[in-house]
């Protein structure tokens, strides 16, 4: 307010130049890129009388990618000052810091292009114009000067995801609970390459998930991810509001991918429920026979259980934990849990495995795999494993 104010007196004014520096000027995809920069910005004034004001002004900065603006600075920088003399020359110094967008990054590596541009237009009080430029190159392009390793051009990898896994944060894999008790739950990411990655969290309420779950959105996620080959995206404070059973799930939106966007269940119960340890019933497993052969025919079928509102087909690289207790919260563990698994609706019985799940089975290995049936109390009833061969 107090710099508009100052500018508010009209004067007449000629912008003779407009020069920049900053403190950096490599670009590096994946890293904080938080950059101070200095304008010099040259008025001169033959016109605004003694006493008036005299200024530089700039409302917005951008950033050009080739030609074509990407991004935006919306800050106002600029300074006046009382003119004295008749003409009078005066250079302003104006120093901001800003934090190149890893979306402007991200632009430039897909189109190929070794450097971006920050630029601001600078007005007087006459509304004479003029630009200044900041160039910027990706660390790596030919443009910096450097000789790290190349982020910024077409030869870095596309990002390809493979593979999410999810649990609660206790590490539990289904999990019951009392209204108005805290749930957080992540998500682990495992990638290769370079790119854009968005996700987003997704709940399906009790008043769904009864029949058909209907999925509504918690939290998007929009991150540049390179250089590290795994991340976590964390949320907390599910909700617990009503009884019954609720669908979590973190469903990657891009890039594109092919393998299963997997799904965790928690149970809302009354406290005196809760506290109350029941052992699971068993579930009867009818087909594939013990060793089996996994292949895109192989057939997953089992008996149905009474109250399920899910079924569960998970397998096992080592030991299938043994579920003692409607929560499902010893043996549990990310270290010990299914390599892979599916969520089944409780109308179904019987599943073939898709390509993009039979992927997490390595050819030749031998895996142990059960059901698990998903009530309104939590686990209510379990296969026992059976031990199948990958082909």
């Amino acid at each position: 307010m107090l710099l508009l104010a100052l500018f508010a007196t009209e004067s007449l004014a000629v912008i003779n130049s407009v020069s920049v520096n900053s403190n950096k000027k490599n670009l590096i995809i994946g890293s904080p890129n938080t950059i101070t920069v200095t304008w010099n910005v040259s008025v001169t004034d033959s016109n605004t009388p003694i006493k008036s004001f005299i200024y530089a002004l700039s409302n917005a900065g951008s950033y050009t990618v080739g030609t074509t603006t990407v991004g935006s600075q919306n800050t106002q920088i600029g300074d006046s000052v009382v003119k004295t003399t008749n003409p009078q020359t005066n250079t302003f110094t104006l120093t901001e810091t800003i934090s190149v967008p890893a979306t402007v990054l991200f632009q430039a590596q897909q189109l190929g292009i070794s450097s971006i541009q920050y630029r601001r237009n600078f007005t007087d009080s006459d509304k004479g114009a003029a630009t200044g430029i900041l160039n910027l190159a990706l660390a790596g392009s030919s443009s910096s000067g450097g000789s790290s390793t190349v982020f910024g051009t077409t030869s870095a990898a596309t990002l390809d995801v493979n593979r999410n896994s999810m649990r609660f944060s206790d590490q539990s894999l289904i999990k019951v609970t009392q209204t108005g008790e805290t749930v957080s739950a992540e998500a682990e990411i495992n990638y290769t390459g370079t790119g854009l990655f968005e996700g987003v969290w997704e709940i399906a309420r009790p008043e769904s998930t009864r029949g058909t779950p209907v999925f509504s959105t918690l939290k998007r996620v929009s991150q540049f991810l390179s250089s590290r080959n795994t991340i976590t995206y964390k949320i907390k404070n599910l909700p617990t509001d009503a009884l019954g059973f609720y669908i979590v799930r973190f469903r990657i939106l891009s890039p594109a991918v092919s393998i299963s966007q997997p799904a965790i269940r928690y149970v809302v119960q009354t406290e005196s429920l809760k506290n109350k340890t029941v052992k699971p019933g068993s579930l009867n497993p009818l087909t594939p026979a013990e060793f089996s052969l996994l292949n895109k025919e192989t057939e997953f079928t089992w008996d149905a259980v009474t109250g399920a509102k899910a079924y569960q087909l998970e397998f096992y690289a080592d030991k299938v934990p043994v579920v003692m207790s409607l929560q499902l919260k010893q043996g549990m563990r990310s270290k010990d849990g299914p390599v892979t698994g599916i969520l089944v609706p409780a109308s179904k019985t019987k599943i073939n495995l898709k390509q993009a799940t039979r992927n997490y089975l390595k050819k030749g290995k031998v895996y142990q795999w059960h059901v698990i049936a998903i009530g309104d109390q939590g686990v209510i009833a379990v296969s026992k494993p059976r031990k199948i061969r990958a082909e």
